[in-house]
């Protein structure tokens, strides 16, 4: 095998493992809290929106969805159009010195027969969801299987001090009495488990060290001497053309009257 070729497929199997990373996971079996959170990743709680209830007849209801031993579930999704208001959704940002890098968003999602028939994610950096971005518009199939819906090949970049926010809106429910929800093993699925997770890369920030008093005044000093060096080569400079000045009015000076003028 040629050094080429080895390089090549090194940087393929570099470049796969760093997009396998995971930056956190959300279990939702007891709990909307994230686990197995990377070491410099902050994970807010997995939460849902006012619009929607946890009034889904099982489980213990959290705010405004419900925690089953599968995930978390909802109901009073819109009978229609999208609905700012209802929605699942999920938070992390880099802690203080880092940032990070979204690449995938790994999740099961499945509805009963009066759910919803279409759902999308969007993400955003204002908590006020100003200005989102659509990542997936899904048609879902009319049953009520499990389905994996992982989402991948994304870019997102979250700089420290930044906080991303991706929501999960249902739509389009057969009633409003439909349950939508997203789940850690996706059920008639074949026992795959899809918890929820986000992948990615977390990267150091580098920032330049204030310097301290003393490396301020040796800066100046260093200056002063450089400056002083300059102002003592301007003089030399002066000096060396005086004594060119003074030769070219000798040296007129001794040409014959008719062709010097007087230079006293």
């Amino acid at each position: 095998m040629n050094l080429k070729l080895f390089l090549s497929i090194f940087l393929i199997f570099l470049i796969g493992s760093v997009s396998a990373a995971t930056l956190a996971q959300w279990p939702l079996t007891s709990s909307g809290v994230a686990t197995n959170v990377d070491a410099n990743v902050n994970a807010g709680d997995f939460v849902a929106g006012s619009g929607i209830n946890g009034n889904v007849g099982e489980g213990i209801i959290v705010g405004n969805f419900a925690i089953t031993s599968a995930g978390a579930s909802a109901t009073n999704w819109s009978t229609s159009t999208l609905d700012t208001n209802k929605y699942f959704q999920i938070s992390l940002s880099p802690k203080s010195g880092f940032s990070l890098n979204v690449n995938s968003i790994n999740f099961g999602q499945s509805r009963n027969m009066n759910g919803i028939k279409n759902y999308d994610v969007q993400w955003s950096k204002d908590l006020s969801f100003s200005s989102p971005t659509t990542i997936a518009m899904v048609t879902v199939p009319l049953d009520d299987h499990g389905h994996v819906s992982d989402i991948t090949g994304l870019n997102i970049n979250v700089s420290d001090g930044e906080t991303l926010y991706i929501r999960w809106f249902g739509y389009n429910s057969v009633t409003s009495a439909g349950v939508w929800s997203i789940y850690k093993t996706a059920p008639n699925n074949g026992g795959i488990d899809d918890t929820l997770s986000i992948g990615g890369t977390t990267n150091k920030v580098t920032t330049p060290q204030t310097p301290t008093l003393e490396q301020k005044i040796n800066e100046l000093e260093n200056k002063t001497a450089s400056l002083e060096l300059r102002v003592n080569q301007l003089e030399n400079r002066t000096t060396a053309l005086e004594s060119l000045v003074n030769k070219i009015i000798k040296f007129i000076k001794k040409l014959p009257k008719g062709l010097r003028r007087d230079w006293n």
